[in-house]
């Protein structure tokens, strides 16, 4: 993707978003570049599918959602049938039986095949910064890695606390930052299922190691999910505190078990006395 691609994709924010009825700050220039009709390696119905995530996460209906691809569909005069559009829409609003989305919108990394063929373009356009809803988002703290949290200290000092499990929630959620193109300390919905799954831990243990992290200084969010009867299930609320703060003095390595620390239990000698 060449550098005038970039460029007109930013010219037509503005445009675009007059058509559609959009927010211009909240219009990312590659999609108005699709809803121009430059669907480059996109199928109609992969592009009509790109958008509606897009349009759901300006606060779109569905219904909104349908007659918006309508119209673009006629404007750029696309072939795309009325069941593509419509499965476009369903699809991008369909949720887990958790209640969150099923799909995610892109972020600032496009890495999955469905949003890689838009990562060139925002690559010559100098995304996140000429972009206006993902510049909030630019890493400035892009320091504060898992690595930073090793650096200070805190794995051994939450494995001698018997918190293992912290550390290894801690990553995912340092991972989970990347995944969605997250700044760090950026709020995360993830579900206790998922991270019981990942570090091997109880779902009733998940709770404790997470409050003990925002007990340390360690996450500046925390909102529980709740699933109770005949309600849906709602995920966790968390956000990681940035800068990471140093870990406690005595954060030093836990001690390995040497030979010598090992008690030496000898058998006991009993004298046999000779018989008389």
């Amino acid at each position: 993707m060449n550098w005038a691609a970039g460029v007109r994709a930013l010219e037509l924010v503005r445009p675009i978003a007059g058509e559609y009825g959009l927010e211009t700050g909240d219009l990312k220039p590659c999609i108005a570049y699709l809803l121009d009709g430059n669907l480059g390696v996109y199928k109609p119905a992969r592009a009509a599918w790109v958008i509606a995530i897009e349009l759901r996460r300006m606060g779109r209906a569905p219904r909104d959602t349908e007659v918006i691809l309508q119209k673009w569909a006629w404007l750029t005069g696309i072939t795309i049938s009325q069941g593509d559009l419509a499965g476009a829409v369903r699809n991008a609003f369909k949720k887990t039986p958790r209640g969150d989305w099923h799909y995610r919108a892109p972020g600032l990394r496009k890495t999955s095949p469905a949003y890689a063929p838009l990562q060139p373009l925002c690559d010559s356009l100098g995304c996140p910064n000429q972009c206006p809803p993902l510049c909030s988002r630019s890493p400035g703290n892009c320091g504060e890695t898992f690595k930073r949290f090793g650096d200070l200290g805190w794995p051994n000092y939450l494995k001698r606390k018997r918190h293992s499990a912290a550390v290894l929630i801690y990553r995912e959620l340092c991972d989970r930052e990347g995944e969605l193109g997250l700044a760090p300390g950026h709020e995360i919905h993830i579900a206790d299922v998922q991270l019981a799954e990942l570090t091997g831990s109880s779902r009733q243990h998940i709770g404790t190691h997470l409050r003990w992290l925002h007990e340390l200084g360690l996450l500046a969010t925390l909102r529980r999910g709740s699933r109770r009867r005949g309600e849906q299930a709602r995920a966790t609320t968390v956000a990681r505190a940035v800068p990471i703060p140093r870990a406690p003095l005595d954060a030093s390595p836990p001690r390995t078990t040497r030979a010598r620390d090992v008690p030496q239990h000898r058998a006991r000698v009993v004298p046999i006395r000779k018989a008389s």
